[in-house]
């Protein structure tokens, strides 16, 4: 039943604050997420993407040292939900306050971040600045739930590395049919399935040894239709692409 400016000054009200400096505050609260000229609308006249920024100056208002957004995102559409992802990081720099942000999206935890605290079941798993989480996993569960990985376990690593320690490998990091001295590990195997992803494709392929890996191969210059299911194709990686695993985090 309130409109805009109302909506952000309310919890100033409820401190007491006086009506003219609550006006004040409120307005600039609005200004900083860029709804300024939309103080007298209702909720009912705002996009879903205006009514979160409205949300987000409600509690900037009160001017926190922290602030906690708990997947605030989570209902817009993608295109909208990529444009207040870059809105916030600038409202994060700009206002020098630190932002806690809760996601089960991995790609918006990565691309937000400074740093990420990956949980598993109410437990830290990983902290670390985000190319440290996706680059450098301490566990299966890390590598799996952050991006895409091959795990491979310990009886399988040994055929790959001589030591019965499992280690991730990420798909970007295999190379089908690799130049002589691009890989330091080659193997062979069979196209089992093709998935395009625009920017790359996605194979899924099985080695002799029953072991599945999937790679992700740019598609800097098309598509190559010599890539088939059913296809037997060398590939390999480099030694430091495989990263060891152990069973517990942090």
């Amino acid at each position: 039943h309130m409109n805009v400016l109302d909506n952000v000054g309310f919890g100033l009200r409820v401190k007491g604050v006086p009506r003219a400096e609550r006006i004040r505050k409120a307005e600039a609260a609005l200004a900083l997420v860029k709804l300024a000229g939309l103080e007298d609308r209702r909720p009912a006249q705002l996009s879903g993407g205006q009514r979160q920024r409205v949300a987000l100056a409600r509690a900037l208002v009160n001017e926190p040292e922290v602030l906690l957004l708990d997947e605030p995102l989570g209902a817009l559409d993608l295109k909208l939900r990529q444009e207040m992802q870059s809105e916030l990081k600038g409202l994060q720099r700009e206002l020098g306050i630190t932002f806690v942000y809760v996601t089960h999206d991995q790609e918006e935890a990565l691309g937000m971040s400074d740093r990420v605290a990956v949980f598993n079941r109410g437990r830290i798993e990983q902290i670390g600045t985000p190319p440290e989480i996706y680059e450098h996993p301490r566990t299966a569960f890390v590598a799996g739930f952050v991006g895409i990985s091959n795990i491979v376990d310990a009886e399988a690593a040994v055929r790959f590395t001589g030591e019965r320690r499992p280690f991730s490998l990420r798909p970007e990091r295999i190379l089908l049919d690799p130049p002589a001295g691009a890989v330091d590990i080659e193997t062979r195997g069979r196209i089992t399935d093709i998935q395009y992803h625009g920017a790359s494709t996605r194979l899924r392929l099985a080695l002799s040894d029953g072991l599945e890996l999937v790679v992700e191969r740019p598609n800097t210059e098309g598509t190559d239709g010599a890539l088939a299911p059913g296809r037997e194709i060398r590939l390999g990686w480099r030694r430091d692409a495989m990263r060891p695993l152990r069973e517990t985090g942090r």
